[in-house]
């Protein structure tokens, strides 16, 4: 029953059911009335941690999240769906250089919790530069929902560009979940 479950989760499938009842002598009851069940995905994801803190960069300089240090943003899917996480800026980071760009970049990656979502179409392996507001960038393709597997990061990495006059900069990151009625 549990993968026949499953499949209505990932599809917001209505399925309606009635049952009949036998006993040991062969008696059988006429079906019952038809119910349906309702279950409705939710889509509920947790960020752990939602500011990076660079602190200071000097021109040239770069640095990302890959170490720990800053941490990563940090999404657990607290739903009961399968979801993709696309990712984009409301603002660009520095003034010298629009969104998208090499200087302000992000790419996923796993957490404890190996095989949360799927790698394979995933931004995992290279750094791809944050699109601006007006765009959608994959970031996470399948991401579970399974207590035990259910978490990913979303790594930032920035260089300072070498006209970038000094001051403090800031951006506003979006993370989109949608559903999908796709499996791992």
């Amino acid at each position: 029953m549990s993968g026949i479950f499953f499949l209505f989760l990932s599809d917001n499938y209505y399925p309606n059911w009635r049952v009949k009842v036998n006993d040991s002598r062969n008696n059988q009851s006429n079906w019952s009335s038809i119910y349906q069940v309702t279950i409705n995905s939710d889509i509920t994801i947790t960020l752990q941690n939602d500011n990076i803190n660079f602190t200071t960069l000097t021109s040239g300089d770069e640095n990302d999240t890959l170490d720990n240090s800053p941490r990563p943003f940090n999404l657990t899917n607290d739903g009961n769906s399968f979801v993709n996480i696309s990712i984009n800026a409301t603002d660009d980071l520095w003034t010298t250089q629009a969104n998208p760009s090499q200087f302000f970049q992000f790419r996923s990656n796993e957490t404890g919790e190996t095989g949360s979502f799927n790698v394979a179409l995933s931004n995992t392996t290279i750094w791809r530069n944050i699109p601006p507001i007006t765009g959608l960038t994959a970031a996470i393709a399948l991401l579970n929902y399974s207590n035990s597997n259910d978490s990913a990061e979303i790594e930032i990495r920035i260089q300072a560009p070498l006209d970038e006059p000094p001051g403090a900069k800031s951006a506003i990151i979006n993370l989109l979940a949608e559903l999908t009625s796709k499996t791992l």
